[in-house]
């Protein structure tokens, strides 16, 4: 599911090159933080990241779990003390 990005960027579409595979919750983490660090050098304004996940048997746990946890987890990083510079 993943490598459809990589698809459609030989296909000459846009899509964002700071896109990852990552494996595991600690490749996630590492992502997100790794993505953080970059925010203010970003030509585009970010308020967090999206991740997808390729394996179905663990989007359905993940789907499962977000229902019990619905509102416990922040998902958007914390708002910027001033405005980005472009």
């Amino acid at each position: 599911m993943s490598g459809i990005f990589d698809e459609l960027a030989e296909l000459g579409l846009p899509v964002n090159p700071d896109r990852k595979t990552a494996k595991g919750i600690d490749g996630c983490l590492d992502y997100c933080f790794s993505l953080l660090s970059k925010r203010d050098n970003l030509v585009y304004e970010i308020d967090g990241a999206v991740i997808k996940v390729d394996d179905l048997i663990t989007q359905q746990a993940l789907v499962r779990i977000r229902r019990v946890l619905a509102g416990q987890w922040p998902t958007n990083f914390l708002p910027r003390k001033s405005p980005p510079k472009y």
